[in-house]
């Protein structure tokens, strides 16, 4: 059984680790990798995405650079796993020579800062925030095969927070006073 959380600490990711039958029909938990720091992008760590599925799916990309040693490496490393046949989980930006690896979940991932202390769940992470990714690989035979990365769980090293910005040119005129308007400070 599961343990529950309590409040103030963080989910144990053995729990919400994906399995596969070894060769004896038995089922072994999933080891466990990590990704070299990179950049977030559109990710959805604490509610999730039901755009396309009814009950959500927790998912980001990771822009890295493949000029890097270790991250070149890391892309490689998800080549061998398909044995050189099927898809892999990443692709080129259209606009630049970055890399996008993608990893997804039907659970919430454990999410933790710099210092590996649990992130509150009220945090924006938006695009360009620095992380490493934990994730497990996941083989699949349908479509032609290759593997999907499964999201476990994230550090967050630098945080960019989330900001709609609607595309609004700045004007002269009216100016509010966010901070005080945030804390709760009337005018009057």
């Amino acid at each position: 059984m599961a343990k529950k959380q309590q409040k103030g600490e963080s989910l144990d990711t053995s729990t919400s680790q994906e399995r596969k039958p070894n060769r004896k029909g038995t089922k072994e938990k999933a080891k466990v990798l990590f990704t070299p720091k990179g950049t977030a992008k559109y990710p959805w760590l604490f509610k999730p995405d039901t755009r396309f599925d009814e009950e959500g799916v927790y998912h980001m990309g990771l822009l890295l650079d493949p000029k890097d040693p270790e991250v070149a490496t890391f892309l490689a490393s998800i080549k061998k796993e398909t044995g050189g046949k099927g898809k892999v989980p990443f692709k080129r930006e259209e606009d630049s020579d970055m890399v996008c690896v993608k990893f997804k979940s039907g659970y919430p991932p454990t999410v933790v800062d710099a210092a590996k202390n649990a992130v509150p769940p009220t945090t924006r992470i938006g695009n360009g925030s620095i992380v490493k990714v934990a994730y497990t690989v996941n083989h699949y035979k349908g479509f032609g095969g290759g593997v999907n990365l499964y999201l476990q769980g994230v550090q967050l090293i630098g945080l960019t927070e989330f900001k709609r910005d609607i595309g609004f040119g700045e004007e002269e005129g009216y100016k509010s006073d966010a901070e005080s308007d945030a804390n709760g400070d009337l005018p009057y």
